[in-house]
């Protein structure tokens, strides 16, 4: 039902949050809504009872826009948003983020591309031709306003690995079971394109004879970052933890690229805190404690072994 001042539209299960636009099928005239459309249901077919509680995904920013389609053709829906800088969280630059899906209503790390100004809109469309939807981004910030526009490369067209940043420290201690190596790692974790398989990040420990000590999972945070603590128990196989040591860390894009970062934790008897009991440090005497009559009774000592077993003596 339509009149001059209205139109009524039967919006299918299926349709998602977009902008209207109605034709004139017999002019080809037509005007679409400046305000995307949010649909609302009502009926038998829909229950509240049933609606799951909230999942929430978390953004480096203030999120204004949202949109969604499929950005890295796997059939599963992704959806992009745009986020507004605000004081607390920026440096004057606003960012979209896509945040890939896995089909069942949860979503992968979010990739985070900047922008301009304060990002308010995001749309999809596909600007190239290529049957790839494309990001189109709205930045104002009072009179001031810009437009991004973020092409979508494709997954097919990634060849190349995830950039990995990896630090790392060391530092034995001593724990009821005996010396105890601690290694920290951290870093970073990106990929501009078809964005990180967060469950393909891996740590690796190789020891300085070669042979992998500890093996594990890397769990990625918001923006790829990581922090992780693996650690390394004296055994009698191993009894001395001090050396060399490659830490490994790994992971895959949805490409399927690797890429790897390597770096050498060399472990000195001296990381060995001073508190702890079995040190290995070497411990000189002071000069003073052996002078009076403690170095009296040294030399006195050593003479009389000297004297006894020939220390120092020559013979002809």
């Amino acid at each position: 039902m339509s009149s001059n001042f209205s139109v009524d539209v039967l919006v299918p299960t299926q349709a998602r949050l977009c902008n209207v636009e109605v034709i004139n099928t017999a002019t080809g005239l037509s005007a679409k809504q400046s305000l995307k459309l949010t649909p609302s249901y009502s009926g038998t077919d829909f229950d509240v009872a049933k609606v799951s509680s909230p999942i929430s995904f978390s953004s480096p920013d203030e999120v204004f826009d949202v949109c969604s389609a499929d950005f890295d053709g796997d059939g599963k829906l992704d959806v992009a948003v745009a986020n507004q800088c605000n004081a607390n969280s920026c440096k004057g630059v606003g960012t979209a983020a896509v945040l890939f899906g896995n089909g069942d209503g949860t979503f992968r790390q979010p990739l985070v591309y900047g922008t301009d100004l304060s990002s308010i809109r995001v749309v999809v469309e596909d600007l190239n031709d290529d049957g790839l939807p494309d990001l189109v981004i709205g930045n104002s910030r009072g009179r001031v306003g810009s437009v991004s526009v973020l092409l979508n490369g494709g997954i097919g067209n990634d060849s190349k690995p995830p950039r990995i940043t990896l630090r790392a420290s060391a530092v034995i201690m001593q724990s009821p079971k005996g010396p105890l190596l601690k290694v920290t790692i951290s870093g970073v974790i990106t990929d501009d394109l078809s964005g990180v398989n967060p469950n393909s990040a891996t740590s690796t420990l190789t020891d300085k004879t070669g042979k992998v000590r500890r093996k594990g999972v890397v769990n990625l945070g918001v923006g790829g970052r990581y922090s992780k603590t693996i650690s390394l128990l004296a055994s009698s196989q191993n009894p001395d933890l001090t050396g060399r040591y490659v830490v490994t860390v790994r992971a895959k894009d949805n490409a399927g690229n690797v890429g790897s970062k390597n770096t050498v934790v060399n472990v000195p008897i001296e990381l060995r805190n001073a508190t702890d009991t079995g040190s290995f440090r070497r411990s000189e005497p002071d000069q003073k404690e052996l002078d009076g009559p403690c170095r009296v009774i040294v030399a006195a000592i050593v003479g009389c072994c000297r004297r006894r077993y020939g220390w120092g003596s020559t013979h002809s």
